[in-house]
C-alpha cells in the first residue's frame, strides 16, 4: 500500500552516509555530509528518542508527528535526530531490563550525533520508555544495571522534556524496572547525596518553576540551572491509569497536566497534538550552537610572482582558521602518486591577516575552520606550474566508448578513475559513466592541481521486475495486469522499456544474449483463469475475490477466500512473494479474508495457497482508485538513498496529469517552473529530488520530495570489523532444562574451539557504506590469528562462517541466544588451516553475498566443529577489531539488471 501523508512526510531509517551510526532510525540530512551539518546547523539540536513496543517509524507510537513539528517551528533535518534503539521496526514490548539492556547503544548514539554535529549539547524530546532512556543517559546507568553518578552526561543536555515517561514506576503490581519501589526506580531519582533529585543541574529557584501541585517544586544543592527540564503528564493514558502522576518530575522548569484521551489512545496523542509542543516548544534551543566560521582566500591556485602573500576574509569576527602550506614535488612511481616534501608551514590566522610564502617552487595549503571546513589551494611561487585543459565536452551522454581529450601547457598527463592509480594516458577512452581525474607533472616535479569531469554513458530505458512490482510502479494499468496476470502468472518477471512516453515489452531493441524477456515464477496459474488447474494437472486450491479488476472512485473492501478444509493461504499487498516463508510481509489467513483497499492509485494482492496434499495455487488481483483528488506521484527507489554511478529514478502518477515536474536545486516545482518528467530520470551526482503532479483539473499535490547520494563506482571495498559489537560466546553445561549455559565476553581478542567450553566468535562489520545499486561479485574474510592451543585443524576440522544481515537474536546487543541464532546464510565461507599469522576464507556463498547488508551491519559468526570425544581440547585465539576485515568486490555497472 502507497505510505499516508505522514508517512511520506519523513525519510525513515535514513542518515548521511558519513555519520558513524550502529543503529537504524533516521536523522540529519542524507544529502549532506559532516561539514556541511556543521555549517547548516543553527538550532539546538534534537534527538527523540520513541518508547517500548516502538521505533521511531511506527505508526502509532513513532515520532513522524514530533519531527513535522520541530520543522514547522523552523528545525532543519540536520538538527533532527532518531534512532531504534530496540531495533529497526520493532513491535515487541521488551523485557524485563529493557533500560539497563539498551542504554550502552543508546548513550552511543547520542554521543555519536554531538560528536558529528560538533556540539556540545543538545536537546531531548522523549515518550514513554524513552524517558527512562535519555534518564540514564543523564545519570550514567551502566549495562550491570548500576547508577554511576560520576559517569553522568548532564552537561550534554540543553532541554529534556519527558512526555507521558513512568519516572515513578508503574505501580506496586508492576515488575522488574518497572515496579513502584523496586529498587531500580528508587535509585532512578538518587543523585549522589541528594535521595529525590529528578532533574539535577535544573531550575534552582522553585518560584520560576511551573506546576499544578506545589510539592512538586523544588530545588536541591546539585541544581545550578543548566539544563531545562519539562513533563508532560497525559491524564488517563496508558501510563497514568496504571500510577497516577507517575509522568511528573519533581523540580522540573514545567510540570503540565494534559488531557488528550485515555488509555492507548492517549499516550498516543499526547506525541501528535499541537497543543502540548507549543506548551514546551519556548523551553527548547537554549544553546544553539555557535554560529559556523566562513572564510576564502584572496588568492586563486595557479603560477604566481615570488613572496607570495594570501590574505583571508574570515567570519563572523574573532574566528581563526588553521592553516598548512606543504613545498613540494611530485612524481607518479609503479602507478601511484608519490610526494617529496622539502618544507612545512603552519599557523593561524584571523580576519584580513595574511600568510607570505617565501620559498620559490611548488606549494600546497590547506586551510581549515574550526568547524571542520577547508580550503586547498596550488600555487607556483616564482615557478611556472602545468596547467591541465580537458577539451571533451561532458554533454550529451556517450553511446559505446569515448575518447576524452586533454592538453597540457607541458608536462606529462596522468588520469585515474579513483584518484589512487594512475596512468600516463592523455588521451584515454572510456566505456561506461565514469569520473576521470587528471593531473600534470613536469621533468622537475611541478604538478598542476588535478581537475576532473564525470561522463554519461547513455543507457536504455527498462526495468526487469515481477508484474505486481510493475502494477504498483505504474508502468502496468490494471487490465493489462489482469491480462499478463491471467497469461504468465502473478510472480512473472518481465521487462519494460520506456519508449515514446510509453512503457512496452517489445521496443524493437534485443535483450542482452541470454537475458529472457520473461521468467514464470512459481504457482504460475492456468492460462484461462486466475486460480485452479490444468487439465491432468494435480487440483490446486481455489482463490478467489469478490472484487472484480477495475477503477473505482473511493476505497473498498476486498474479500480473498480459499477453501476451508485446511488449506494454508498467505498473501500480501506490497508485491512480494506470499509463497515465501522467510518474507516478513505476509500475511496467513484461513477460509476468508477482507482487505481494505484505499488511497489513490494501483493495489494489488498476492495470495498463496497449499492444500493438505501439498498442491499450491498462485492468484494476483488488482484495481486502481481514483476519487477525483490532486494526484498521488510515487517514486522508485523510494525515499531516495545512496548509489554508485549513476541511479534511475521513476515518478509514478497515480491518476492522468496535466503535469509532473520536479527540480534538483531545492526550489519548488509548479506550473512554470522545472523540468516536465516525461521519461526516467538518470542522476549521476548528489541532489534533493523535489516533484510534485497536477491533474486535468487543476488540483495540485503537495511537494514531495528524497534524497540521493550518487558517488563514483568502487571496484573494491574493505571494510574492518567494529570492536564494540565483537565478541565471544562460550557454552558450557549447567543451563536450564539441560541445555548449555552460554556466557558473553568482549574484548580485543576473539576465541573460537574448545577450552573451558565451546567458544564461537561474533564479528560486526557496519557494511552500510555499499551503494544501494550494488552488485556484489565476490567477498571474503581475512582474520589474524594471535595465538593457540592444540591442533584445531585436526581431524580435517575448519572455520565455518555464518552470515547474518544485521544482528543475531532480537537484541542489538551480544547475547547468549546468538550461539543458537539462525543466521541469514548458515557455512557460506569456510576457513582452513593457517599457514601463516593471517588467513582469509574461501569466497562466500551466493546466500553469504546477498546476506551482506547494504544499508545496517553485518554479522559473521565463526565456529569450529567440537572435537571428538578422547581428543585434547583446541582453539584460536584470533584478532580482533581493525585486523579483522571483510572485503567485498563489487561489480561493474550492469547492462541488464539480474
Amino acid at each position: 500500500m502507497p505510505p499516508t501523508t505522514l508517512e511520506a512526510g519523513i525519510a525513515m531509517n535514513q542518515f548521511p552516509r558519513d555519520f558513524p551510526h550502529r543503529l537504524t532510525g533516521f536523522g540529519g540530512d542524507p544529502s549532506l555530509d559532516q561539514a556541511a551539518h556543521r555549517e547548516r546547523c543553527r538550532k539546538c539540536p534534537v534527538i527523540l528518542l520513541h518508547g517500548n513496543a516502538s521505533h521511531s517509524a511506527h505508526p502509532r507510537y513513532g515520532m513522524a508527528a514530533m519531527q513535522a513539528f520541530l520543522k514547522d517551528a523552523g528545525y532543519q533535518d540536520c538538527e533532527i535526530w532518531c534512532c531504534d534503539y530496540l531495533g529497526e521496526n520493532n513491535t515487541a514490548v521488551v523485557l524485563p531490563d529493557v533500560h539497563r539492556d539498551h542504554i550502552d547503544a543508546v548513550r552511543s548514539f547520542i554521543d555519536d550525533v554531538r560528536a558529528y554535529l560538533g556540539v556540545q549539547r543538545v536537546d531531548f524530546i522523549a515518550h514513554s520508555l524513552g524517558c527512562g532512556m535519555v534518564n540514564g543517559y543523564l545519570r550514567g546507568l551502566q549495562a550491570n544495571g548500576e547508577w554511576n553518578n560520576t559517569d553522568h552526561r548532564l552537561a550534554a543536555a540543553g532541554t529534556f522534556v519527558s512526555i507521558a515517561g513512568a519516572q515513578y514506576g508503574l505501580g506496586p503490581a508492576s515488575s522488574h524496572e518497572f515496579r513502584t519501589g523496586s529498587q531500580f526506580e528508587i535509585l532512578s531519582h538518587r543523585f549522589g547525596d541528594v535521595a529525590i533529585e529528578d532533574t539535577p543541574s535544573g531550575e534552582n529557584d522553585s518560584s520560576r518553576q511551573i506546576a499544578p501541585v506545589e510539592e512538586w517544586k523544588g530545588a536541591t544543592a546539585v541544581d545550578d540551572d543548566q539544563v531545562s527540564y519539562v513533563a508532560v503528564i497525559a491524564r488517563g493514558d496508558f501510563v497514568d491509569q496504571q500510577h497516577r502522576d507517575t509522568s511528573r518530575r519533581q523540580g522540573a522548569d514545567l510540570n503540565k497536566v494534559v488531557n488528550v484521551g485515555m488509555g492507548t489512545d492517549g499516550h498516543e496523542k499526547v506525541i501528535k497534538n499541537q497543543p502540548v509542543f507549543n506548551a514546551f516548544r519556548g523551553y527548547l534551543n537554549r544553546y544553539p550552537p555557535a554560529p559556523p566560521v566562513v572564510f576564502s582566500v584572496d588568492k586563486e591556485s595557479g603560477s604566481h610572482g615570488p613572496d607570495l602573500q594570501v590574505t583571508v576574509t574570515v567570519s563572523p569576527a574573532g574566528a581563526v582558521i588553521g592553516w598548512v602550506a606543504r613545498r613540494l614535488t611530485k612524481a607518479v612511481d609503479a602507478g601511484f602518486l608519490t610526494e617529496s616534501v622539502a618544507q612545512t608551514q603552519e599557523g593561524a590566522l584571523a580576519d584580513g591577516q595574511s600568510l607570505t610564502l617565501a620559498q620559490d617552487g611548488a606549494w600546497e595549503v590547506t586551510f581549515t575552520a574550526s568547524n571542520g571546513a577547508t580550503l586547498e589551494r596550488a600555487y607556483g611561487v616564482n615557478v611556472t606550474l602545468p596547467e591541465v585543459t580537458i577539451l571533451t565536452p561532458d554533454d550529451p551522454p556517450f553511446e559505446g566508448s569515448l575518447e576524452v581529450r586533454t592538453a597540457a601547457s607541458k608536462g606529462t598527463v596522468f588520469h585515474s578513475t579513483d584518484r589512487t592509480r594512475w596512468l600516463a594516458q592523455s588521451n584515454p577512452v572510456i566505456h561506461e559513466t565514469t569520473t576521470l581525474y587528471f593531473i600534470a607533472i613536469d621533468a622537475d616535479g611541478l604538478a598542476s592541481p588535478v581537475v576532473s569531469r564525470t561522463y554519461e554513458k547513455k543507457v536504455v530505458q527498462f526495468v526487469k521486475a515481477t508484474l505486481t512490482e510493475h502494477f504498483l510502479a505504474q508502468r502496468l494499468d490494471v487490465f493489462d495486469y489482469v491480462a499478463l496476470t491471467l497469461e504468465l502468472g502473478g510472480n512473472a518477471v518481465i521487462i519494460l522499456y520506456f519508449i515514446d512516453g510509453d512503457w512496452v515489452r517489445d521496443p524493437g531493441t534485443p535483450a542482452a544474449p541470454g537475458a529472457p524477456d520473461f521468467a514464470i515464477g512459481i504457482g504460475s496459474p492456468a492460462p484461462h483463469g486466475h486460480h485452479g488447474s490444468q487439465p491432468g494437472a494435480p487440483r490446486q486450491p481455489e482463490i478467489s475475490c469478490d472484487k472484480p479488476a477495475g477503477v473505482y472512485p473511493r476505497a473498498f473492501h476486498a474479500t480473498i477466500s480459499v477453501p476451508g478444509d485446511g488449506t494454508l493461504a498467505h498473501y500480501t499487498d506490497d508485491g512480494s512473494d506470499p509463497s515465501d516463508a522467510g518474507n516478513p510481509q505476509r500475511k496467513a489467513f484461513d477460509g476468508r479474508q477482507r482487505v481494505s483497499i484505499r488511497g489513490n492509485g494501483h493495489h494489488a494482492l498476492l495470495c498463496h495457497a497449499k492444500d493438505h496434499a501439498g498442491h499450491e495455487a498462485l492468484a494476483a488481483f488488482g484495481w486502481r482508485i481514483d476519487d477525483g483528488r490532486y494526484p498521488e506521484t510515487w517514486i522508485a527507489p523510494s525515499a531516495g538513498g545512496h548509489f554508485a554511478g549513476t541511479v534511475r529514478i521513476e515518478l509514478c502518477p497515480s491518476a492522468p496529469c496535466a503535469w509532473t515536474r520536479y527540480t534538483l536545486d531545492g526550489s519548488e516545482p509548479s506550473a512554470t517552473h522545472g523540468e516536465p518528467y516525461t521519461s526516467p530520470i538518470v542522476l549521476d551526482r548528489s541532489a534533493r529530488l523535489r516533484f510534485r503532479s497536477c491533474s486535468p483539473a487543476g488540483k495540485l499535490e503537495p511537494v514531495k520530495s528524497a534524497d540521493f547520494t550518487v558517488r563514483a563506482h568502487p571496484d573494491r571495498l574493505v571494510f574492518a570489523s567494529d570492536a564494540r559489537g565483537n565478541g565471544t560466546l562460550v557454552a558450557r553445561p549447567g543451563g536450564e532444562q539441560g541445555r548449555e549455559q552460554v556466557l558473553v565476553g568482549t574484548g580485543s581478542m576473539l576465541r573460537i574451539g574448545s577450552a573451558g567450553g565451546e567458544s564461537r566468535a561474533i564479528l560486526q562489520f557496519d557494511t552500510s557504506a555499499l551503494p544501494d545499486n550494488a552488485v556484489i561479485s565476490h567477498a571474503c574474510l581475512e582474520m589474524a590469528c594471535h595465538a593457540r592451543t592444540g591442533d584445531p585443524w585436526a581431524g580435517g576440522r575448519v572455520i565455518r562462517i555464518d552470515v547474518q544481515r544485521g544482528h543475531f537474536g532480537a537484541s542489538r546487543t551480544l547475547h547468549g541466544d546468538d550461539w543458537h541464532a539462525a543466521a541469514t546464510a548458515e557455512n557460506a565461507a569456510q576457513v582452513g588451516r593457517f599457514t601463516s599469522g593471517t588467513a582469509r576464507s574461501g569466497d562466500f556463498s551466493a546466500a553469504g553475498l546477498a546476506a551482506i547488508h547494504r544499508t545496517g551491519v553485518t554479522h559473521l559468526r565463526l565456529r569450529l566443529a567440537p572435537v571428538a570425544d578422547g581428543q585434547p581440547d583446541a582453539c584460536l585465539l584470533l584478532a580482533g577489531g581493525r585486523r579483522a576485515r571483510l572485503h567485498v568486490t563489487l561489480a561493474g555497472p550492469q547492462a541488464i539488471p539480474e
